[in-house]
This record gives structure tokens, C-alpha cells and sequence, in this order.
């Protein structure tokens, strides 16, 4: 599920791209449920330097993962013998407890209790990030997708699904 650009494409009446100091509040709720052997349940939120991005890749990806499997590690910038190592651990922006893992312009949050359902301002994350200088207060967010990361098969399903930007 896609809200935003998509590869040179914005769908209409979005809100977005909007540059980031723009946005009060990015509300969006998820409500999903998966099963199969190595998958993880995510939302890729993109930014970019400027407000028409075309078919260039953003320059930052935030990611929040809601649930996984065991095994399945995030983007950091260390591992050990159990998986990624978080930044940061049990961190609360946007209300919820999150391990927080960073690498070059990804930015991962990953909910320490795994829940198959969030409803999170995202807003408060990004101030984290833009807090330690992993990413400018003036970029442009240009799109939120939620969805799945399947490495093996499974079943994979919506229930309820939303954004809001203000």
C-alpha cells in the first residue's frame, strides 16, 4: 500500500511530497496479520531532498516494523552472534517502545512488544531522527507504504489501513 510517489508517479490528493517542517502530524494506523517462515511487517516512509523526486530513489528510508519472524534482522550498523544491535534501545517517540537501528540513511524502529496493529503519529519519530542529524528538517516526505517483506511465502492480510497528514 502505497500514499504518496511511487517511481515518478504521486497519486492525487495525498499530501505529499510535503516537506517535513511543513507536517503537525502524519497519523497512520495498520492493522495486519501474517504468517510464513522469514517476512517482516513494515512501513517505508521516503524522503527526498526536493519535492519532485521522479524516478530517483529517496535519499532517506525510515522504517517502522510492527512484527517479524525470528531470525529476520533489520539495516544497522553492527551485528553480533544474536542479529543487528540497536542504536538505541526502548526509546518512546510517537508512543510506542522501540529498538532503534541506523545505518548510513536508513533509520529503523522496531517495536520492542511485536503487534500485529498500530495507530502512531509518526511525526515525534521523525523529530528523533532529525534530532541526531540523520536527516534535515527540510526534506520531503514523498511517500508512506506499508506492507510485507517476504522472503519465504505465507500468507499476508490487511484489515484496516490509513494515513492522515496535517
Amino acid at each position: 500500500m502505497v500514499r504518496g510517489c511511487h517511481w515518478a508517479t504521486c497519486g492525487s490528493n495525498t499530501g505529499l511530497p510535503r516537506q517535513v517542517n511543513q507536517i503537525n502530524t502524519l497519523t497512520t494506523h495498520w492493522t495486519q496479520s501474517a504468517s510464513g517462515n522469514a517476512w517482516n511487517a513494515s512501513y517505508d516512509i521516503w524522503f527526498h531532498p526536493t519535492s519532485d523526486p521522479g524516478n530517483n530513489p529517496a535519499q532517506y528510508e525510515m522504517m517502522l516494523w510492527l512484527n517479524w519472524t525470528d531470525g529476520f534482522n533489520t539495516i544497522a550498523e553492527n551485528y553480533d552472534q544474536n542479529g543487528a544491535i540497536p542504536y538505541a534501545s526502548n526509546v518512546n517517540p510517537g508512543g510506542y517502545t522501540w529498538n532503534v537501528y541506523h545505518r548510513d540513511d536508513v533509520f529503523t524502529f522496531r517495536l520492542v512488544n511485536r503487534s500485529n496493529s498500530i495507530n502512531v503519529d509518526v511525526r515525534p519519530i521523525i523529530d528523533y531522527v532529525i534530532a541526531r542529524g540523520w536527516m534535515v528538517s527540510n526534506a520531503y516526505c514523498t511517500s508512506v507504504q506499508t506492507g510485507w517483506e517476504i522472503i519465504q511465502g505465507g500468507t499476508f492480510r490487511t484489515s484496516s489501513y490509513g494515513v492522515t497528514i496535517n
